[in-house]
């Protein structure tokens, strides 16, 4: 604790990029005579003459205690049955730390990583404030602990992350319960080993069409500069290069178009150690979603979607949405599609690949980062709000608002 405690000082000297007053000095810090905190000063004191710890802290030195807070001790002062802990985790690379399972990290990890942090210290409770928006409370008032230590984390007690059910939800069904089979043993080595083949020409046929997009874009470029050099003030070679984009959209849109059709249709429920799911696999891995970018919110989107093989109305508005499964998707005239909307016609669940046809009619819209699943139909002139996610096999009425996470009618 001694080490611990001498590694922090105090940043009030502006080492937090996340302090707003960094030049401000705060009262009550013990100084020297050049107007900077004096480290060997006695630590400051509440009225009741316990250590006050309130203030900007930050860790000293490099981040030996971060990796290993026995850095410091000899052999000696480690107890056997600490050291047999820290051996028997050296092989799996400390798989049980919070920080791998994505958990929030316990006061040693904490008070020892990059991140500086602020003490605020009450007679009943003292609040740590890190710089990753996360917190910690330590009760001084005598409480005894919990009978459950972990009932939520950063959310109400018996409430989930965003106000969700506080357990856990299933990712699969009962029906799912069929492929289980092929999860283990001697039917799990044969799928893998016949998906590791398949994704064999996979790889192939990514590289070869990667070959060629690259090479017409160099053959574009090139013509640029060898004939029409310093021509009309560069407006010729602009034009090229703005051309060779173009070029490259509408070439990777006509390959997936093509994969897809030579593809067997998504099948509506199968393991992904079944091959009609690779042909799906694959074409994700084809597809021109970063070229489709450069054309957010112009008429060229739909032409792009068009040639993929999405059946879109006309006069259609899309500023970025994202459609997994071009053949199984419908979008009327008129619809509006917001910045990171989401059309997701399949899910892959446990093992378990599920896929369904997903309808929008004339007139509806998507809102930002909007996520719309599989098996889905929007009636003409739906709304789906900003943020929401309409579950599937949801049903939304004509002219109907629906919002939130599930999506339900909105008033």
């Amino acid at each position: 604790m001694r080490t611990l405690l001498a590694g922090m000082v105090f940043s009030l000297i502006a080492s937090s990029s996340a302090a707003q007053w960094i030049q401000l000095p705060m009262p009550g810090i013990p100084r020297t005579s050049d107007g900077k905190p004096d480290l060997t000063a006695p630590a400051p004191r509440t009225r009741d003459g316990k250590p006050d710890l309130s203030g900007m802290w930050a860790r000293e030195g490099d981040d030996r205690y971060y990796n290993n807070a026995a850095a410091d001790l000899k052999p000696a002062d480690v107890k056997p049955w600490a050291q047999a802990l820290y051996q028997s985790r050296l092989p799996d690379f400390g798989k049980d730390s919070m920080e791998v399972q994505c958990l929030p990290l316990g006061p040693a990890a904490v008070t020892t990583s990059f991140f500086d942090f602020k003490f605020i210290q009450t007679p009943s409770v003292i609040v740590i404030l890190i710089e990753d928006l996360t917190y910690r409370q330590i009760h001084l008032d005598g409480r005894p602990l919990p009978k459950d230590p972990n009932p939520s984390w950063r959310t109400r007690e018996g409430v989930g992350l965003l106000g969700s059910p506080p357990f856990e939800i299933p990712r699969s069904v009962e029906r799912d319960n069929r492929y289980d089979h092929l999860r283990t043993g001697e039917a799990l080595r044969r799928g893998l080993a016949a998906k590791n083949r398949f994704n064999l020409g996979t790889i192939g046929i990514f590289l070869f069409t990667r070959w060629v997009g690259i090479f017409l874009i160099k053959v574009i470029d090139v013509a640029a500069f060898e004939f029409f050099y310093d021509v009309f003030a560069h407006t010729t070679m602009a034009a090229l290069f703005a051309l060779s984009v173009v070029v490259a959209a509408v070439y990777y849109a006509l390959m997936e178009g093509y994969l897809e059709r030579i593809s067997p249709p998504p099948p509506a429920i199968c393991s992904i150690y079944d091959s009609r799911f690779w042909w799906v696999e694959r074409v994700w891995k084809l597809h021109p979603m970063h070229f489709l970018h450069f054309f957010n919110g112009t008429p060229f989107r739909n032409v792009l979607w068009r040639l993929i093989g999405v059946r879109i109305g006309r006069r259609v508005f899309d500023d970025g949405v994202y459609i997994s499964e071009p053949t199984l998707t419908t979008v009327g005239d008129e619809c509006v599609f917001n910045h990171a909307s989401m059309i997701q016609c399949d899910s892959q669940e446990d093992g378990t690949y599920k896929s369904g046809r997903t309808t929008l009619g004339a007139g509806c819209t998507l809102g930002v980062n909007a996520f719309v699943h599989y098996g889905v139909t929007m009636a003409d002139g739906s709304v789906l709000a900003a943020d929401s996610f309409l579950m599937k096999g949801e049903e939304v009425p004509r002219h109907a608002r629906w919002g939130g996470n599930p999506a339900r009618a909105m008033r």
